[in-house]
């Protein structure tokens, strides 16, 4: 795990910020297994907003570690408490990282993560290559949020947006 430097990263990795030249460093590049933290810096470049640079911590791998919140939120505003207080929404990307997320969940609980199917995607923009949906789910395009069952072996389950759940997220605060 480690930091890129200030000097490598443009105001978007993704390159979805226009105010980034597109021979930018990493401009328009997807880094996977990414998180986005925010620091108020006064500084400004071309290719850095004046106040703010984003920071990219890595957030993959065996040291990887989650918290679970045990406030309820709805989705949206799970994950900005884990922007605000935390890194982000957790992201279970193998079965290694599903089990550490149940392992702090109690049996008969539900609880978020960080999994829209409005995009299709993890919060951090990143495919779902690996998924882990209880028999029968997802079963309806309304319900676009997602929670982990801890009665039924830590499966998914989609849920409307709006329900409020406690939630994981990566570990470490500001």
């Amino acid at each position: 795990a480690g930091i890129l430097p200030v000097s490598s990263v443009c105001a978007d990795v993704n390159g979805e910020d226009p105010a980034c030249p597109p021979n930018s460093p990493f401009s328009g590049l997807l880094l996977p297994r990414l998180v986005k933290i925010w620091y108020q810096l006064q500084i400004s470049t071309s290719c850095l907003r004046l106040g703010f640079i984003f920071l990219w911590v890595l957030v993959s791998g065996p040291n990887v570690t989650f918290v679970l919140v045990e406030q309820f939120f709805p989705w949206a505003g799970a994950l900005a408490n884990c922007r605000q207080y935390h890194t982000d929404m957790a992201v279970a990307r193998d079965p290694s990282d599903n089990q550490k997320i149940k392992q702090l969940m109690p049996i008969g609980q539900y609880a978020w993560i960080g999994l829209n199917r409005n995009s299709l995607t993890w919060v951090d923009r990143t495919s779902t290559a690996f998924t882990h949906w209880r028999s029968g789910e997802p079963n309806s395009p309304a319900e676009k949020c997602t929670v982990a069952n801890f009665d039924d072996s830590g499966k998914w389950e989609d849920c409307p947006c709006d329900w409020n759940f406690p939630f994981f997220c990566y570990g470490g605060e500001f």
